[in-house]
């Protein structure tokens, strides 16, 4: 089992300061359980131990949903602007609009 994770997007602040193994019966655990290769993964930390951003603030979840929810809107939307059929020059510029925002939010999305 590999485990994954994007350090930089967690929700929970981070830092890998006073960072140290931990106990052997949860190593155990780990790899009873989950089937994680513990010593693997202690040979790429120590092949891989640059860091380089010991600390992560976190991020507000509320925001992330924020941002999820008003581009699921935009989708919407869209959408059924997309769907109708004889549409107006007001109708196109609406659409262009929305799609300048839902752009817009991404990014914001993609950049938090």
């Amino acid at each position: 089992m590999w485990v994954y994770t994007r350090h930089d997007e967690q929700v929970m602040p981070w830092t890998t300061e006073n960072a140290k193994d931990c106990e052997p019966a949860f190593q155990e655990t780990l790899r009873s359980v989950f089937g994680i290769d513990t010593r693997k993964a202690g040979e790429w930390r120590r092949e891989h131990a640059v860091v380089e951003r010991p600390a992560h603030p976190g991020r507000r979840a509320a925001d992330q949903y924020d941002l999820i929810f008003k581009i699921a809107g935009l989708n919407k939307m869209i959408d059924a602007i997309e769907d109708s059929k004889g549409r107006s020059q007001d109708l196109e510029a609406r659409l262009a609009l929305m799609r300048t925002r839902r752009h817009e939010l991404v990014q914001a999305l993609q950049s938090k």
